[in-house]
């Protein structure tokens, strides 16, 4: 049986060294203050056991009685350190941890004015010193272990599958070990067999279990993380399915928030706007945006929680994920972080799908939009077109009827009727083939120096001699700079202005126009009392076979959105190229 438990014994030692070099290799790399602890306390109780193999530590010299006390005190430093790690990710009242240290002192002090051989197995336990030493470390030891289970088990709830279930190995490798820290404690007889036995090997499995909640292996981590990976693959399934940027966002973030165990998520652009929260209100979003200018894992204080919450920043993109977490999400989750950047990745792709959607979305609403102006246009076109073909067959017909009954006055006066209709429908062929030409690119100019002032000058002049009832005001500021353009788009233009002023103001109402000089441009103004323009319809006249919606002019139609935007492809500022509708 002795060799038994020598072997059990030493099997304990090589388990107990690795779980100390798992625990300082972690902390090395994450830095973080919780492994910092777990790794003490693992350190501490390894060399605590590894003290009671040297060759000094038995005998009943000065030495031997020292490394009995110091290792004594080492393993009852374990419990302790054991509450702090456990503390940092479940809060226990400040009062507690207090009292857990006031009563380590108090031990420890106790201790050293005990017998020599306090902490060894020979030691007498019915002495009345070492009673009350035993007691009080009993005592103890029930109140600091399993309130440090129950930490370690509570922080694990909520967790993701690996950090929960790695938490929940720690915890029960804290009850394992408190068992084995009790048979020691209240035998009456540390040095029987069965109690140095039982000793032993729940501090080898308690060592296995701190082992594997601290280091799992890879093949363990992926069985327990299944659910999540199932998750990932509904996420994934779901990002590249959205049609939206909203539906991408309003899928992730809870997404996100599960796969890491953290409290609340934002999403933050570059510009350090919020572009979506998740179990975070949205007037404390401006706060985690703050935080997330910072370093990854500047703490942040939530006064609702006493647990340390921890800002933790992923990158994707131009944005960036900002995740509050408690303390078990940087430790115990850092594959985690890594499938959230990969998460971040099929976002960012599902993101950019959404934008090429939208995009494509918008093309086909505007061809629709630009084929229903179209079928406007044509139904305008025609009825323009309508309206002088009647009045050229009915006149026609009038004179053929009566050619023998009309003087010469009037049959000059239908000649001159038919002739004016011919030239509008003249006009109305030169819109309908400029329109084409600027659709197919073909629209050509002849660009050369002339003077403005002389181009409106006449255009107004001809529309005065058209309609001498109709005031039209002319004011110029006197000689003006030729400019580089085409003269005939120019009073294309003009005429459309003027003609369209004409159509859509009032009878005797004046239209006036202007020409102004200012800051090196020149600026026709062509302004009637009309009923006006909505300003919804201001831009959409100037836009492709564009017309203001509430249809008014001469019987309802007309075709001054079609010069107006014909004319808008002109080759500049020079020439007009810029319009306004107010």
């Amino acid at each position: 049986m002795q060799t038994a438990i020598e072997i059990i014994a030493r099997l304990g030692i090589p388990l107990l060294v690795a779980m100390a070099v798992a625990t300082i290799l972690v902390w090395r790399r994450t830095r973080c203050d919780t492994a910092r602890l777990l790794a003490f306390a693992i350190s501490v109780f390894t060399v605590g056991t590894l003290l009671g193999y040297l060759p000094w530590a038995v005998g009943d010299n000065l030495l031997a009685a020292f490394i009995s006390k110091f290792r004594f005190l080492m393993t009852l430093s374990f419990p302790y350190l054991l509450l702090r790690f456990a503390n940092a990710f479940q809060p226990v009242p400040r009062w507690l941890i207090h009292a857990a240290t006031a009563g380590l002192v108090a031990i420890s002090v106790y201790v050293v004015f005990l017998p020599a051989n306090f902490g060894s197995p020979t030691i007498d336990t019915d002495a009345p010193a070492v009673k009350y030493a035993l007691n009080a470390v009993i005592f103890w030891l029930l109140i600091v272990m399993p309130i440090a289970a129950i930490c370690l088990f509570r922080a694990g709830r909520g967790q993701p599958g690996v950090a929960r279930r790695r938490m929940r190995m720690l915890g029960t490798a804290t009850l394992i070990m408190f068992t084995a820290y009790l048979s020691a404690f209240l035998s009456p007889d540390y040095a029987a067999t069965y109690v140095r036995l039982y000793s032993y090997i729940t501090v080898d499995v308690a060592a296995v279990a701190f082992y594997i909640g601290f280091a799992p292996s890879a093949s363990l981590r992926t069985r327990w993380r299944r659910e999540e990976e199932r998750e990932l693959r509904a996420a994934t399934a779901a990002l590249m399915s959205a049609t939206s940027r909203n539906e991408v966002l309003e899928g992730f973030l809870p997404k996100v928030v599960r796969l890491v165990g953290a409290s609340s998520a934002a999403l933050v652009r570059d510009d350090g706007t919020v572009a979506s929260v998740e179990g975070i209100p949205h007037e404390a979003a401006a706060a985690m945006v703050l935080a997330a200018s910072g370093d990854t894992g500047a703490e942040v204080e939530i006064e609702r929680s006493g647990i340390p919450y921890s800002l933790t920043k992923v990158p994707f993109g131009t944005e960036c994920i900002a995740l509050l977490t408690t303390p078990v999400t940087p430790l115990l989750g850092e594959e985690e972080l890594e499938l959230l950047q990969w998460l971040g990745v099929i976002v960012e792709l599902a993101l950019e799908r959404c934008e090429r959607m939208e995009e494509e979305r918008a093309v086909t609403d505007r061809l629709r939009e630009v084929d229903r102006l179209k079928s406007e246009f044509v139904q305008i076109v025609a009825h323009d077109l309508r309206s002088p073909m009647t009045a050229i067959g009915g006149m026609a017909a009038t004179m053929r009827a009566h050619w023998t009954e009309f003087d010469e006055q009037k049959k000059l006066e239908f000649l001159g009727h038919i002739d004016t209709s011919t030239h509008r429908m003249a006009e109305l062929v030169v819109d309908v083939l400029d329109v084409a030409r600027i659709e197919s690119g073909e629209l050509s100019f002849e660009m050369t120096p002339f003077d403005l002032g002389d181009l409106v000058r006449a255009a107004v002049d001809e529309f005065r001699a058209s309609d001498g009832d109709r005031p039209i005001d002319l004011s110029s500021p006197g000689p003006l700079p030729d400019i580089l353009g085409d003269p005939l788009r120019n009073r294309q233009v003009i005429d459309n202005l003027l003609s369209n002023a004409w159509k859509y103001s009032p009878e005797h109402e004046p239209i006036r126009v202007a020409i102004a000089h200012n800051d090196g441009e020149l600026v026709v103004s062509v302004r009637d009392y009309g009923a006006g323009i909505d300003v919804p319809d201001q831009q959409r006249i100037f836009e492709k076979f564009g017309r203001a919606t509430d249809g008014s002019g001469p019987n309802g139609h007309g075709t001054g959105a079609l010069h107006l935007q014909g004319d808008r492809r002109g080759p500049g500022r020079a020439h007009l190229g810029r319009q306004h509708a107010r």
